[in-house]
């Protein structure tokens, strides 16, 4: 139902906010240049799980892809911005970390649209 899919879509934003929150200390352990391409791995699988749930109508498994992919965007979200801050030159860090959440999250705006287009 809607309302169950507006629940879940909410559980994984929580989530994701809360793996950005808990962030700090995986970058403690691990390089942003790791958790980029781990976030890349977890989003791969992610996005699989919740393809291959809806197309066989196995809830559990969609449900448990968008959780991992709200875990996933919350630490990547994060991790990015570090990695871009990392590799930008000194005076230009800010134009860099800020072209690179702008085109993250057009392209969060835009694929919903692009995509449902095409269905």
């Amino acid at each position: 139902s809607p309302a169950e899919i507006g629940l879940w879509l909410g559980v994984a934003a929580a989530l994701g906010a809360f793996a950005a929150w808990r962030t700090e200390p995986l970058a403690r352990r691990w390089s942003s240049a790791t958790l980029v391409a781990a976030g890349l791995v977890a989003m791969t699988v992610a996005l699989l799980a919740m393809g291959a749930g809806g197309v066989l109508a196995v809830a559990p498994l969609l449900v448990a892809g968008l959780l991992l992919h709200g875990v996933q965007d919350g630490v990547d979200g994060v991790s990015h911005n570090v990695l871009v801050f990392e590799l930008a030159p000194p005076a230009a860090r800010g134009a860099y970390v800020g072209l690179a959440a702008t085109t993250r999250n057009l392209g969060k705006f835009a694929a919903p649209l692009v995509l449902g287009g095409l269905t």
